[in-house]
């Protein structure tokens, strides 16, 4: 039954994000497959910290930030039970690209 239920919950978070029009940009489709190091189409919780970890650090970067990379990974692992909108312990490319929607 959770089985069911897991994929009925993914099912309607890809529904949502395609009703409400979202597509994801050139640079969230490579982070999240450069960020699937091992390569089975999901995000870990390890792959999604590495990835927003980088992403952090570059944008610091380029606006002459500072960026307290230990610091932010634990918030990023904080957040990203949120984030898995179905419990699986791993993010779909929906539910990743879902993560950049602005909130209203």
């Amino acid at each position: 039954m959770k089985k069911i239920t897991r994929y009925l919950l993914a099912a309607l978070l890809v529904l949502s994000t395609a009703s409400l029009g979202f597509s994801a940009s050139k640079r969230q489709q490579a982070m999240f497959k450069n960020g699937d190091a091992d390569g089975d189409g999901f995000l870990s919780q390890e792959e999604f910290v590495a990835v927003k970890v980088k992403r952090g650090k570059s944008t610091a970067k380029e606006k002459g930030k500072e960026f307290d990379a230990k610091q932010r990974a634990k918030g990023f692992a904080k957040g990203f039970s949120k984030i898995d909108k179905d419990g699986d312990g791993k993010l779909s490319e929906d539910e990743f690209y879902a993560s950049f929607q602005k909130k209203k």
